[in-house]
């Protein structure tokens, strides 16, 4: 189940990241074929990146754990691991620090892809160095992502709330005590045809069953939409904060960007445009 949503993340991420930083850099609309082919083909890239971080912490874990196993040697296991315990604590430093970086720098890490054309490994080494060398300028873009983004999920959630409850009450007073019956069993959040006799008895006949079966699916499709519209934000402000970091930490033009699979890199803002502001 984990590697199955982490597959569908590396496209859906790697699309909106991608698209974020074509709309960045040229102040227009992205192409969504061409950036959900480029999210396909960097498809093992956006895969690998949350993993690599994971498995470099699993793999030190097991380091430490296979040197307890071996103290369990009586003797000369006790006396390896008094000596050899300054390795479990440069292990224990390696786990520490693999995993809260990599966990704060993960939002960098498919930005990175999208707009350098590289791998999982640059995407690592870019978040990790972009989070050590500006610590105080990456937390103020985090607070900054995860504030906006709390308030930004209120207000959708409360805007979709406010539109289903205005469409339920508006079909509701003319459908009259059929509806409640309907609001009743949405009420339990168990489907009619799953919850028995009590569902029998309060949503009728098969027609009132099928609406409140769809009514459901409708509820679903809206938290569904919610959701995908705070992803998106999430995705889109990670990805101008790592033109911020990058053009912080390496001085890289913000109009800077991979553009086609030769490896040639573009740089956006044309010429005339430059030689306007020089003068």
């Amino acid at each position: 189940l984990v590697l199955g949503l982490l597959a569908i993340w590396s496209v859906a991420g790697g699309l909106i990241t991608r698209l974020t930083a074509l709309e960045f850099v040229k102040n227009e609309k992205a192409d969504l074929k061409e950036s959900l082919l480029f999210a396909l083909r960097k498809f093992w890239s956006y895969f690998w990146s949350p993993i690599v971080p994971l498995l470099g912490v699993l793999f030190f874990t097991v380091c430490n754990i296979f040197g307890g196993l071996f103290g369990q040697i009586q003797y000369v296991g006790e006396v390896a691991v008094a000596i050899g315990f300054p390795l479990a604590i440069i292990s224990g430093f390696f786990i520490v620090f693999i995993g809260i970086i990599g966990i704060v720098g993960f939002f960098l890490m498919f930005p990175t892809i999208s707009a350098e054309g590289s791998d999982t490994f640059d995407a690592m080494s870019r978040s990790y160095s972009y989070v050590l060398a500006r610590p105080k300028r990456f937390v103020s873009l985090f607070l900054g992502i995860l504030i906006c983004g709390v308030v930004f999920a209120i207000f959708a959630g409360s805007v979709a709330c406010l539109i289903m409850q205005t469409a339920f009450y508006t079909v509701g007073f003319g459908m009259g005590q059929k509806f409640e019956s309907i609001r009743a069993v949405l009420s339990g959040g168990v489907a009619p045809a799953l919850e028995g006799s009590v569902g029998m008895a309060s949503s009728g006949s098969w027609s009132i069953k099928f609406v409140t079966v769809m009514l459901m699916f409708y509820i679903s499709l809206v938290k569904v939409a919610v959701a995908s519209f705070v992803v998106a934000f999430a995705g889109s402000a990670s990805t101008i904060s790592y033109f911020v970091l990058r053009n912080d930490v390496d001085g890289t033009e913000m109009c800077d960007i991979f553009v086609d699979e030769t490896g040639r890199w573009k740089n956006e803002t044309s010429v005339d445009v430059k030689l306007q502001l020089y003068d």
